[in-house]
């Protein structure tokens, strides 16, 4: 997340507020990257702007983002009957094969026998009810494995 802080004249407060009014939040939408503007008033003089820059991007069907776990690398919100679901995956320490969201690219390694080693290892993992956890969009294994590896 980038954040970027700066103090403007009062005036703005008003053209932000027709544009809030007019376009509703004040978010824009580049490819498949997402920027939101948060405002937050300091006092009556002056207006303190914080740019938040979300990186989100679109892989399948799912949209993915750096992860608000200190320890993980990317997040994704899933829904299955209703119910939303955050999934942090990925360690943050380790490298892995290659990240196809580019947000964590400079960890990629390339090594297909790492690769053929991790996946071996991913394939043995088991859920509670006895099935393949690579096989389940509501798992951190499965999304691992397609995104990182």
């Amino acid at each position: 997340v980038l954040s970027l802080t700066f103090n403007v004249p009062l005036e703005v407060i008003a053209t932000l507020a027709f544009v809030s009014s007019v376009c509703g939040t004040p978010d824009e939408f580049v490819g498949n990257k997402v920027f939101e503007i948060r405002t937050i008033y300091i006092s009556f003089r002056k207006l303190k702007i914080i740019f938040t820059l979300f990186i989100m991007v679109k892989v399948g069907r799912f949209d993915y983002q750096k992860s608000t776990n200190p320890d993980k690398k990317l997040m994704v919100v899933v829904e299955k009957d209703g119910k939303k679901k955050t999934i942090h995956f990925g360690a943050r320490a380790m490298e892995h094969f290659k990240d196809r969201t580019g947000i964590w690219k400079s960890k990629d390694h390339g090594d297909t026998q790492r690769r053929k080693n991790f996946k071996t290892r991913m394939s043995g993992i088991k859920k509670k009810d006895g099935s393949r956890a690579i096989d389940d969009p509501m798992s951190a294994a499965w999304h691992a494995l397609r995104i990182l590896w």
